[in-house]
């Protein structure tokens, strides 16, 4: 949270800006019960307390708006196949969208502490105006650990998978990509 002063000030900002309440809570929470480190858990249980929801909820939720809000800023990978996510961290991940038909992306997490998102951004028909951000809503399976996504061919050209980690602990993801069976 600290390591990285632009994303850090970004997360604080869109956290005071949804959740008004949890700053004051947690800088009260630390004045009473000073903690060594980051204060991980502490920030996730005050989080959890003032807005009746995870901070892991809220933190996938704050990947998906910087995407949204900046997405021409945000630093795109290709990949891997596999991989680690960090403990409060985010990859946004460029996906091909096929010319013709569909293809169906799969993520799957070793355990569900993390979570994915697929979007894409679609430019408007008015001169002038911002392109909209649409999600693909996915399909779950076993207990939320796998995500199948189905992307269809149409006017974006790729898409981007938000995979972001709000827990406390590593999380271990893979992701296949395959084209769908044409009817």
């Amino acid at each position: 949270m600290t390591e990285r002063s632009y994303g850090a000030q970004l997360l604080w900002r869109w956290l005071d800006t949804e959740q008004p309440r949890f700053l004051p809570a947690l800088l009260a929470q630390l004045a009473a019960h000073p903690v060594a480190g980051e204060g991980q858990r502490v920030v996730a249980s005050t989080y959890a307390r003032v807005a009746s929801h995870s901070f892991a909820h809220a933190f996938h939720s704050f990947a998906v708006s910087v995407i949204r809000e900046r997405g021409e800023d945000v630093e795109l990978s290709r990949g891997p196949a596999r991989g680690t996510l960090a403990s409060l961290s985010v990859r946004y991940i460029r996906v091909a969208v096929p010319r013709r038909g569909q293809a169906t992306l799969t993520v799957t997490f070793e355990q569900r502490t993390a979570d994915a998102t697929l979007v894409y951004r679609v430019a408007s028909d008015i001169a002038g105006e911002a392109a909209r951000t649409r999600r693909i809503a996915p399909h779950v399976a076993d207990g939320g650990r796998r995500l199948e996504f189905t992307v269809s061919a149409g006017p974006r050209r790729s898409a981007v998978l938000v995979l972001s980690n709000g827990a406390a602990r590593p999380a271990r993801y893979a992701l296949v990509a395959r084209p769908s069976a044409t009817a």
